[in-house]
Formats: C-alpha cells, structure tokens, sequence
C-alpha cells in the first residue's frame, strides 16, 4: 500500500500487507533539516509481491540550521550556499556589525539570538516607584548585557504612550 506522506518515509510496522508513508519530498521546515527526502518506486506484478526501492532526492536546496557566535557562523560560510540557512547566534562577541554580516550570507533566512542566561535583579526602588521606560532600559540590560538604543528607548516611549492612552471604544 502506498500511503499519503507524512513527514519522514518509513514503512508503517504491524499494517495487514506492505504499507508505506512516501514522506514529504520537501524539508517542510527547519526541524526536519536532517530528514534525507526520497520517493518510493513499486514494481507490480500478478501474482508477485510487489517490489519498493527507496530512491534518494538529492536536487534542490537544503535546510541547514547552525548554531555559535557570530565569529563561528562566518567562519561556515562556504557551507551554506545552495541552502536556506536558519542562524542561532550566541551572544559572545556580538556587534551589530557582525550582525549584518552573518544576516548578509548568502542563503540566510532567519536569525535567532541565544540570550545569556542571566536572571534579572532588581536594586533599588520597588516597580512601582520606577517608570515603564525604566522597567525596559533593566530588563534590555539583563537580556543583551548592554543599554539599549536611544532610538530604541524613543520607539518603546511611543508605542507604551500609544497603548496608555487607547481606549476599547470601537472608532
């Protein structure tokens, strides 16, 4: 029996004759990078049990996804053409510019930043006697262990003045 696909081929165990999920012919995400795609070949014939060759998919691009500083993921550029790259970037070492330079790869399509694990600590004054762009400024520090941006701090003030100040009224 051929079967529709699900997301890895495999022959389903314990089925009342020979079964076979095909599997996707596309890396459908990023979670399935490591998934070697293939089609399935059935030679039939009456009276004879069928005949299932897995034959391999080695055209297209592939799903990569790497981890490490920014100084690591540059240094695996090579790697990475003829694939859609997904980048963890870990904080050490990191400068916007390096940044951009990873984000400019050819094949990148997504960066996510492994934050360090720091718990936040809060000094001096209860949350209640602090404003929200104080609140933001701490909790920024303890996530990227730097002040945030000006131009960041200006962009949190407006949109937590804009939310404020909105009503539930329908306009």
């Amino acid at each position: 029996m051929a079967l529709g696909h699900m997301h890895k081929p495999h022959a389903v165990k314990g089925a009342s004759a020979r079964a076979y999920y095909a599997g996707s012919v596309l890396q459908l995400d990023f979670g399935r990078a490591e998934h070697q795609k293939s089609v399935f070949i059935i030679e039939a014939h009456p009276g004879k049990p069928a005949v299932v060759s897995a034959i391999p998919l080695r055209q297209g691009k592939k799903l990569l996804r790497r981890s490490g500083t920014a100084a690591e993921i540059l240094a695996q550029a090579d790697d990475f053409r003829g694939a859609w790259v997904e980048i963890v970037l870990r904080p050490e070492g990191r400068t916007a510019e390096l940044v951009d330079s990873v984000r400019a790869l050819e094949g990148v399509v997504s960066i996510r930043f492994e934050e360090p694990d720091v718990k936040p600590t809060l000094h001096g004054p209860s949350l209640h006697d602090r404003s929200a762009t104080e609140i933001f400024g701490d909790y920024y520090k303890t996530k990227r262990n730097t002040d945030p941006d000006p131009q960041l701090v200006a962009l949190f003030d407006r949109l937590y003045q804009e939310v404020s100040t909105a009503t539930d009224e329908p306009q």
